[in-house]
């Protein structure tokens, strides 16, 4: 056993100079950070610490698990760990500096894709013409709407700008629609006081039908009252004229002297009676014309009786 102590070896790091890989690699990483953050727009800022914390993480973690010298000089497992944690911090805060600048954002309406056209200064991109009404830019710290001017030209205008033109739109259309119901409405109330005039009309024709039915109903049992009444009348009127005849007749009868029928004449002899005194004595007198024995040497006053004046 040797007398002398044995100490732990000590590790000897060498101090690390910047190499020329390093300021390309750092070049490299700082020109894409850049271009990054402009391509980002209102997020720049948040999108450069992502991306730092990510790089850092990355450097970080390649130094702990290959435990090799990274391109920044990370010589040991501590300066790994720190750049580690680092990049988790730095990540975190880029991570929620992004997210707090798309709450800008309406969240159904995305960002306009970028497009090769030149990005124009903040004095002029307000008024120049986009694509689609659905483009969202966000540039130098202000939101920019695709919107459909007055013109009907579609052109990046501002949030106060845009919400301006959206609520009279809005409102525009709101008047117009109440334009709409109102005059739907008036058409109804026209419709229907013109159904109900045609109603009303119908009414007063079918009424009017039915008083003329009426009347002439009405007329013609007048006329039928009027006919039977006469008729009654000309039967009154026929039956008081044959009470009147047969009146007078009777009162002509009682008024004449009875005359009694002739008796039977007695045969008389051919040619007549040759005198009155003949005719007596047979009975016959007095003589009517037309009787046997009658002749008019025995009617001297001619009234057809003959032998009628003792």
């Amino acid at each position: 056993m040797s007398g002398h102590q044995s100490h732990p070896a000590q590790i000897q790091y060498r101090k690390w100079v910047p190499t020329a890989s390093f300021w390309i690699t750092a070049s490299i990483l700082f020109l894409l950070l850049v271009l990054f953050s402009f391509a980002a727009g209102l997020g720049g800022f948040g999108v450069f610490l992502t991306l730092l914390g990510i790089i850092s993480l990355i450097t970080g973690l390649f130094a702990l698990i290959f435990k090799r010298r990274s391109w920044i000089g990370l010589q040991n497992r501590k300066g790994a760990k720190t750049t580690i944690w680092s990049g988790v911090v730095v990540l975190v805060v880029g991570l929620a500096i992004s997210g707090t600048s798309a709450t800008a954002v309406n969240e159904d309406e995305p960002f306009a894709t970028a497009t090769a056209t030149p990005s124009p200064s903040a004095s002029s991109i307000a008024l120049t013409s986009c694509d689609d009404e659905d483009m969202r830019r966000g540039f130098q710290s202000e939101i920019f709407f695709c919107t459909e001017d007055e013109d009907g030209v579609l052109v990046w205008m501002d949030r106060d700008s845009h919400d301006t033109i959206v609520a009279d739109r809005a409102a525009e259309a709101a008047e117009l629609k109440a334009k709409e119901e109102a005059a739907k409405k008036a058409a109804a109330e026209k419709k229907a006081e013109e159904e109900a005039a045609k109603k009303e009309a119908a009414e007063k024709k079918a009424n009017e039908e039915a008083a003329k039915k009426e009347a002439a109903e009405k007329k013609a049992q007048e006329e039928a009252d009027r006919q039977a009444e006469a008729e009654r009348q000309a039967e009154a009127d026929r039956q008081a004229e044959e009470a009147r005849r047969l009146a007078e007749e009777q009162a002509q009868q009682e008024a004449e002297p009875f005359v009694p029928a002739p008796a039977p004449a007695p045969a008389a002899p051919a040619g007549g009676f040759e005198n009155c005194s003949a005719a007596r004595a047979a009975g016959a007198a007095p003589v009517y014309a037309g009787q046997p024995g009658y002749g008019s040497h025995l009617d001297r006053d001619g009234d057809g009786i003959g032998c009628d004046n003792g």
